[in-house]
């Protein structure tokens, strides 16, 4: 009869070490994916700190009547877009949020037709990551239009 114990030791200890190497690589695709996530993000705060607006000017706006907003770019790095929203006096958004989409300048005009009547303008600028704009939190804004 042939003495089969080692061999027996043998295959359970590859079968660990596979199983090792797998839950390494499965760790791996996970911290991997929240690192890129991670850095991504940081490179774009980053780029929102030294994104500067300003609303500018007299705004006399009302319901479905163009408002024409300028928004003074004060510095930094050029922002992918400039998005615009106006409020109402309940807070709520009554505009799409018209934006510079990509031609960004020292002084950006847009022009947005709200359903209400805006109390508020406020201005964000953006970049986009894989398309799609990731906007900073730092905003300029206007009361009192």
């Amino acid at each position: 009869m042939k003495n089969t114990k080692g061999l027996s030791a043998v295959v359970t200890t590859l079968i660990i070490i596979l199983l090792v190497l797998v839950a390494i690589g499965i760790v791996w695709v996970v911290v991997k994916g929240v690192i890129d996530t991670t850095a991504d993000q940081i490179d774009i705060n980053k780029k929102c700190i030294g994104v500067a607006l300003e609303v500018d000017g007299e705004l006399s706006c009302s319901a479905n009547t163009a408002c024409t907003i300028i928004i003074k770019k004060l510095g930094g790095t050029n922002p992918d877009g400039i998005k615009v929203f106006l409020y109402d006096a309940d807070g709520v958004i009554n505009s799409g949020g018209n934006d510079t989409d990509g031609d960004v300048s020292i002084l950006n005009t847009v022009t947005i037709t709200p359903a209400t009547d805006p109390t508020r303008v406020e201005a964000v600028a953006y970049f986009e990551v894989d398309g799609e704009p990731i906007f900073c939190t730092q905003t300029a804004s206007m009361e009192g239009i």
